[in-house]
């Protein structure tokens, strides 16, 4: 991102300035997120958990958000498969930071919270494959995905 892009909106939309050239050839690969298997090796995330939300939006008092902070964040989930291009879901709307806050996030949150209560390793497996997948093949995997999340 270009300097000073930390004092814009705490969310980017599709076409968002503030990203460079080279910023969005990483986004769009998702290469973006290798460094954080760096944070995977010291044991501060996990692969497969949920993503951390922005400070702004967590409600600490809710319920279910024990459930949230007692595992530990991940690279990649439920969540971040179905969202994979929230940049362009977002980008769709007028006003970028309402939508994430009012649509987005909430669904983000149902998903994180499912995933955390039927955790396995079955799951985690089929989330980590199909990340692959996606990464590798981004419209191969959009009836998988859907099928994984049917129940939620």
């Amino acid at each position: 991102m270009v300097s000073g892009a930390d004092q814009g909106p705490a969310f980017t939309a599709g076409g968002d300035p503030r990203v460079t050239a080279a910023g969005q050839a990483l986004r769009r690969t998702k290469l973006d997120e290798l460094p954080q298997l760096v944070n995977v090796i010291r044991g501060e995330m996990a692969l497969v958990g949920p993503r951390p939300e922005h400070p702004s939006l967590f409600d600490w008092q809710a319920a279910g958000n024990d459930d949230l902070l007692s595992v530990r964040p991940g690279i990649t989930g439920l969540a971040t498969l179905v969202f994979r291009d929230e940049e362009s879901v977002l980008a769709a709307y007028a006003h970028p930071d309402a939508a994430y806050r009012e649509i987005v996030s909430p669904r983000k949150r149902i998903l994180d919270l499912h995933q955390i209560r039927r955790a396995s390793l079955v799951l985690d497996a089929r989330i980590l494959g199909l990340t692959l997948l996606a990464a590798a093949r981004p419209k191969s995997v959009a009836r998988a995905i859907r099928r994984l999340t049917a129940a939620v």
